[in-house]
């Protein structure tokens, strides 16, 4: 925690490594000091203030030892987790699960082909309507 050089010398409400809230309630004023939260993929403090950030939480249960039942140990979820996890704006850039995948020139090639493909099959799909049609009209005079 960053602490203001001025009331460093006070340290009625330390305890331990956290102070207490009631003291950073009375000493230090709103917004006097910067949220910085931990990258937990890159392993490194980023601001608060960074647009791209991500926060996750994921709540699942936890299997717990319940006992042994004729000498096979029993678990059962029982106990309830949550786990936070804060990503930086970089980060997130470089790893995002959801960021559609790179096109390679073999891709657009791929693509390209199948377009004509389908464009070929419609043309002669139409053309073979058309003629049917026609030999229809033809069939009836």
């Amino acid at each position: 925690m960053w602490i203001c050089r001025a009331k460093a010398s006070d340290m009625s409400g330390w305890r331990g490594q956290n102070y207490n809230e009631k003291y950073l309630v009375e000493h230090f004023k709103e917004g006097s000091m910067s949220g910085v939260l931990w990258c937990d993929v890159g392993e490194h403090p980023f601001s608060m203030k960074d647009k791209n950030r991500q926060h996750f939480v994921n709540t699942h249960q936890v299997e717990v030892y319940t006992g042994n039942n004729y000498g096979n140990p029993n678990y059962q979820p029982r106990q309830e987790v949550t786990e936070e996890i804060d990503i930086c704006g970089e980060h997130w850039m470089q790893n995002n699960p959801m960021k559609a995948p790179e096109v390679s020139a073999i891709d657009v090639a791929e693509s390209e082909a199948e377009e004509s493909a389908a464009e070929m099959w419609e043309a002669k799909y139409r053309a073979d309507h058309a003629e049917l049609a026609r030999l229809k009209r033809q069939a009836k005079n």
